[in-house]
């Protein structure tokens, strides 16, 4: 009996080691001392100034921090103004650790331009963003216990870059790895705001050479009479209307 008793402990204890390092884990990285430990980080990030280019606006180096409402959670965006992230759906920095990625030992921090600007804007701005700091990352995916930067295009044109950072023997630990790699990022400031600015600048261009540039003259003699075009004025541009003045 004792020999049977003495296997049947031994066959248990594998099981039993793996249990008890998971319910280690599980008392350790909790998910309330979690979301304690982002509101603290969004503090300590509100009070952060960040450098500028020339083409930053002027009050481009105040960082906003936003958290879901009611809840906030372990959760947040990391932002400068005219990155229009007003909604959370603009151009950002995040991180966060749910449920998932307890489960997983990771978290996730990524830049992502999202649905709050055109289409036409984020298939401009997440190419030229992406090939300006391809390199950069790079040079951080050399501390391993950091995690490895990846770019990480999507088809909507949504997300830029993203890194799953390996959780530290405790939460304040893993922390410290989250703020490093979000304060990476946010050195990538200036990048951005001279991205934005190049793909405003380019919509402007075309705007300016779709629309039609005539004179007074030129208004006054193609004013509509003996079958000439009817011209007029639309959000301050000279537009032919002679098609939709025939059908209204």
């Amino acid at each position: 009996m004792c020999i049977l008793t003495t296997k049947s402990a031994a066959a248990a204890s594998p099981a039993t080691a793996a249990e008890i390092k998971t319910q280690q884990h599980q008392q350790q990285h909790q998910q309330a001392h979690y979301d304690d430990l982002f509101h603290l980080l969004a503090v300590r990030l509100r009070s952060s100034s960040s450098s500028s280019s020339p083409s930053s606006p002027p009050d481009a180096g105040i960082w906003e921090v936003r958290q879901e409402k009611p809840h906030p959670g372990a959760y947040l965006h990391v932002s400068r103004f005219n990155w229009h992230d007003y909604n959370m759906n603009g151009i950002h920095l995040e991180a966060y650790v749910l449920n998932k990625q307890i489960q997983a030992k990771e978290a996730v921090v990524a830049l992502h331009c999202e649905s709050g600007w055109p289409l036409e804007f984020r298939q401009k701005f997440v190419p030229q963003i992406s090939e300006r700091i391809h390199g950069r990352l790079e040079g951080w995916s050399c501390y391993r216990e950091y995690g490895t930067w990846k770019l990480h295009v999507s088809k909507g044109m949504m997300s830029v870059c993203e890194v799953r950072v390996p959780f530290g023997a405790s939460p304040d630990e893993t922390m410290e790895r989250i703020e490093r790699q979000l304060r990476r990022l946010m050195t990538l400031s200036p990048d951005i705001d001279d991205v934005i600015a190049n793909c405003l600048h380019d919509e402007a261009e075309q705007e300016n050479t779709s629309s039609l540039s005539l004179t007074k003259e030129q208004v006054r003699k193609n004013d509509g009479l003996e079958d000439r075009p009817l011209w007029t004025v639309i959000d301050g541009y000279v537009t032919d209307c002679t098609e939709f003045a025939k059908f209204h």
